[in-house]
């Protein structure tokens, strides 16, 4: 029995900084057909389900991944990564040539921007791989993975609901913007949804400079679960049966690399609550380890 399963993509990534990166207005500004000279490489797992089990694992939870791992020369230098943060493997499916890739090319401010690479030719994963790993933990965290569909993912919260197993859900951003009954129907099955403000508005139909996040609680009806929403260097709330709680920003010097700060976020939460079952305390270690994560390149 593990203390927390994910269920998210993986992916590796590769990270690029250096002054000859050239910038304007807030873009990279590279020329077609010129090469450029990175002072600063990188590479580390990526993706939420890789990310929040790390965070977790660092707090000293037994954590294990179910994932899709691609049959290719990556496939080693992943596992390693893995295994070498005292996450088990045992759940991973693994699948003949898929890729999932990530370039990240950070700016000076610490921002980046992600040129992203996932086979997307693969037959119907087999759900039931995934439904059979629920039962083998006391939380669950369900991410964004492509390839697993809206059924599904309902049919794991179902099953975690059903044999009273905590879980924390989070999807795309354009899901909370397109597909809002789709991600209402997820939510109404899940014990926490974490998102940051811009995805809270969207889902809500509400624009951010006109919301007031300290009143967001009113907005969610009374639901019966938690809604945990970050707001980057602004701190961070949550929503829970109509109460508001706020986290305030972690003090952080120098921002090096934004990458996966929200699911270092969570998985801090998370591990914290699994000790503490205390929101507010939850909050405060997600800060800390958010702020770990930018204060390096890799979100682990």
């Amino acid at each position: 029995m593990y203390d927390l399963i994910t269920i998210g993509d993986v992916t590796l990534d590769l990270f690029y900084k250096g002054d000859k990166l050239t910038e304007s207005s807030e873009r990279f500004n590279l020329a077609i057909g010129g090469k450029y000279r990175a002072d600063n490489f990188y590479f580390s797992l990526g993706g939420c389900g890789a990310n929040v089990a790390v965070a977790a694992a660092k707090f000293g939870l037994s954590s294990s991944i179910v994932s899709i791992i691609g049959e290719n020369p990556f496939k080693g230098i992943i596992l390693q990564k893995i295994i070498s943060n005292q996450i088990s493997i045992k759940e991973l499916i693994y699948v003949r040539d898929f890729i999932n890739i990530s370039t990240i090319l950070i700016a000076k401010n610490g921002d980046r921007s992600i040129i992203h690479y996932v086979s997307d030719k693969l037959d119907d994963i087999i759900s039931m791989k995934f439904e059979a790993a629920v039962n083998k933990a006391k939380y669950l965290y369900l991410g964004n993975l492509p390839h697993l569909k809206q059924e599904a993912k309902l049919e794991i919260l179902k099953i975690a609901k059903k044999n009273k197993i905590t879980t924390f859900l989070t999807v795309a951003s354009s899901d909370c913007r397109d597909l809002r009954s789709e991600t209402f129907e997820l939510i109404d099955y899940a014990d926490f949804f974490a998102l940051n403000t811009h995805e809270f508005c969207d889902l809500l139909q509400k624009k951010y400079e006109e919301m007031n996040f300290h009143h967001g609680a009113e907005l969610l009806e009374a639901r019966h679960n938690t809604f945990i929403v970050t707001d980057g260097n602004k701190g961070s709330y949550a929503y829970h049966k109509g109460m508001t709680f706020f986290q305030k920003e972690a003090p952080i010097k120098h921002i090096i690399d934004t990458t996966g700060a929200g699911d270092g976020y969570l998985g801090g939460f998370i591990a914290n609550y699994f000790k503490t079952k205390d929101i507010k305390s939850a909050m405060a270690a997600g800060t800390d380890f958010a702020g770990q994560v930018i204060s390096k390149i890799g979100a682990q």
